[in-house]
Formats: C-alpha cells, sequence, structure tokens
C-alpha cells in the first residue's frame, strides 16, 4: 500500500500545536478556527497512522511519536523559510542553529573547545546543547533529534545503529589540586599518590578505565574520596580541597583559574579523546564540517610548533 503524500498544511496546524502547547495557541499563530486545526492534525494522524497528541483531562500531550514528526517539521519550516529568503535574493543573517549532544561524561572544558572554532564563522549559528548519556544521545542521532553528538568514545562497532565517529581534539592527562591537597604529597610520583586522598571520574566515563590501569601498574592506591560522573561537580569538590584529580591538559589554564588549583604534573601515558558522532559519513552540515576542519588545524599547528 502507497504513502499518502504529506500535506504541509496539516503538518504546519500540528507544529503550531506542538510548539504553542494548546490548540488556542496554533489558532492565534496561524490565524485559523479550532475546528479547522483539529481536523487537519486529526487528517495527518489518519495520514501517519500513529496518534501524534494524546489527551489528559483538558490537556493535549504529544506522544512519542509526534516529538519525533515535530523535530522534522522544525526543519522543514526552518529550510522551507531560508529557501524563500534566497528566492527573494535576501541575504539571510538568520542563525543556522546546531543541536548537540553532549555525553555527560566529557569534560564541560573540552566540549567548548570542540564547539568554540563553530562560534567563529563567518555565518553566525545558535547552539541547542542537551546532555545525556551516550547511548541515549546516539538513539537521539538516530531519530533526528540532534545533529551531532559529542563523547568521549566512539560508536560500537556491533552497534545496530548507523553513525559516524570523527576524532576531534585529544589531550594529554594531568593531575591537578588546590593547595591544601598538595601538601598531603611526599616524594615523587606517581609513588606520592599512594594513599592520597583523590577524586576520579565514574567508571562509565571512559578515561576511567586508563587511570586505574595506570594507578595499578604503578603500585599505586590513592584513597578514593568520590567518583563522579559529572566533571564540574568533581572540580567543585576538588577546589573545596577534598582531594586531588585527573583532567585534560589541553585546558590547563582554564582549570586553573576557574576552580582555584594547580597542575602537579603531565602524564604522557593517558590521553582523553573526543568524537564527533554524525549519522552520515560525507558531511552537508557547514557547522560541524568546520568542528572536524579546526581539529586538523590545531593537529597541524601542534606539528610546526614541534
Amino acid at each position: 500500500m502507497g504513502f499518502e503524500p504529506l500535506n504541509f498544511n496539516h503538518l504546519r496546524s500540528f507544529w503550531a500545536v506542538a510548539r504553542t502547547g494548546s490548540i488556542r495557541g496554533a489558532c492565534e499563530l496561524l490565524g485559523l478556527t479550532q475546528p479547522t486545526i483539529s481536523k487537519q492534525i486529526g487528517d495527518l494522524e489518519e495520514t501517519f497512522g500513529t496518534p501524534l497528541f494524546e489527551r489528559r483531562g483538558r490537556r493535549l500531550v504529544i506522544t512519542e511519536f509526534g516529538r519525533t514528526v515535530h523535530t522534522y517539521a522544525d526543519d522543514i519550516f526552518r529550510l522551507g523559510q531560508e529557501l524563500a529568503d534566497v528566492v527573494r535574493g535576501s541575504s539571510t543573517d538568520r542563525p543556522m542553529l546546531l543541536r548537540v549532544g553532549v555525553s555527560d561524561s566529557v569534560a564541560k572544558l573540552l566540549t567548548r573547545e570542540a564547539l568554540e572554532p563553530v562560534l567563529s564563522m563567518d555565518r553566525p549559528v545558535r547552539l541547542e546543547c542537551v546532555e545525556g548519556k551516550h547511548d541515549s544521545l546516539l538513539i537521539s542521532l538516530a531519530l533526528g533529534r540532534i545533529d551531532v553528538m559529542i563523547s568521549d568514545r566512539p560508536v560500537d562497532r556491533v552497534s545496530t545503529i548507523r553513525a559516524y565517529s570523527h576524532r576531534i581534539t585529544s589531550s594529554t592527562i594531568a593531575i591537578y589540586g588546590s593547595s591544601s591537597a598538595m601538601d598531603r604529597l611526599s616524594g615523587d610520583l606517581p609513588g606520592a599518590l599512594d594513599g592520597v586522598a583523590m577524586l576520579l571520574p565514574s567508571e562509565q566515563c571512559r578515561i576511567r578505565n586508563a587511570i586505574d590501569v595506570y594507578l595499578e601498574d604503578h603500585h599505586v592506591h590513592p584513597r578514593i574520596i568520590g567518583e563522579f560522573d559529572d566533571y564540574a561537580l568533581l572540580k567543585a569538590f576538588a577546589q573545596a580541597g577534598y582531594g586531588l584529580f585527573f583532567a585534560p591538559t589541553s585546558v590547563a589554564q582554564d582549570i586553573e583559574q576557574q576552580y582555584g588549583v594547580a597542575m602537579i604534573a603531565e602524564i604522557e601515558d593517558l590521553r582523553e579523546t573526543v568524537y564527533a558522532i554524525t549519522s552520515e559519513r560525507k558531511i552537508q552540515n557547514p557547522a560541524i564540517e568546520r568542528m572536524l576542519h579546526a581539529r586538523a588545524e590545531r593537529d597541524l599547528a601542534r606539528i610546526e610548533e614541534g
């Protein structure tokens, strides 16, 4: 059975209800009557064969499928407006929207470093960043809810979701601490870490396994004060002097200034890598393309400096 062609007037009525949260709001936005919008949404649901809203008391609540349709509708009408601007010959300076999913195991400063090149493009870009678990964000990417995700691990080769990993930044890891925490060190590293209070990333963070191997290889057993999913929370405890911690070297200056700590030593054997994960191999989005080119430019600069 063939699929009935999509009626974009019906889609716009649905989009307006989802955007405003009510049929009344959609009526005001589109200048249509309530019966017209209700009928158009009903026709659209019949076309899809799936409800877009469910009624709870007097409220309309968008369904899971409805949220997916709303994401696509946002893109359709945004691109349609841009096309109209081009046809009219007007130069559009409307910011390009980039929806970014950020794995909560990635250090916030590394995320900023990865996204900074996007904000320096000639065309203005508006970021929409959401944070979540790696696997949940991968599903959002597949459903088109985000344009790109930033993670500390690439896509698993056996993943059923088609996605592609692009390395965008990589940094060695260093040990940091407040002045009070450093006062508790005695002797040379890494042996001096034995029995010292430390704050570690949780086991869901990819770097944690490498840290554990490093400590085990040097027969060092620090006193673990806490384990954290959120790097920012970990650093807040470190700022208060509760223990030493591991963090990327590339953002050392920011960490030292923001949290009032100092870098104690760089560990060449430890490295954290950040990936941009996309649903397409050939990148079409200019903002994502800029992210990837910026990484190549940074690598070239390091080679020239060396």
